[in-house]
């Protein structure tokens, strides 16, 4: 028995769709292959942009936190000064107010003595 050449199938339609949908599936899978790959480039690129941007901040906020230490003890220092001379004029007041009672009291004693001598002199001149 001679073998009867086959002839080939024609493929239907259904073969044709099934084809055309793996190789769309494919074109898909490619495609989300791609999508992964350029999120995980972005996100590398960001997350050192990040990174970059943080560092400057950090370095910023240091420059920035020297800066206003300097002025804050800067004006530390100058009320301190401040103060002290404050408080030098106010002991020199002090020390007037001090000087001038002194005066004063001196003057009132001397005062009640004259008085008491003058009374005593009019008592004794009365008798």
């Amino acid at each position: 028995m001679a073998e009867q050449p086959s002839q080939p199938v024609p493929p239907t339609e259904s073969t044709l769709a099934l084809s055309f949908l793996r190789e769309d599936i494919q074109d898909v899978r490619q495609d989300v292959r791609q999508t992964n790959e350029r999120i995980d480039t972005l996100r590398t690129e960001m997350s050192g942009r990040i990174d970059v941007l943080r560092t400057e901040m950090n370095e910023r906020i240091d420059v920035l936190r020297t800066e206003m230490s300097e002025r804050i003890d800067a004006l530390r220092t100058e009320m301190n000064e401040r103060i002290d001379q404050t408080n030098g004029r106010i002991d020199e007041l002090g020390k007037q107010l001090d000087s001038r009672y002194a005066r004063l009291m001196a003057t009132l004693i001397t005062c009640t003595g004259i008085l008491v001598a003058s009374l005593g002199t009019a008592v004794a001149v009365l008798k």
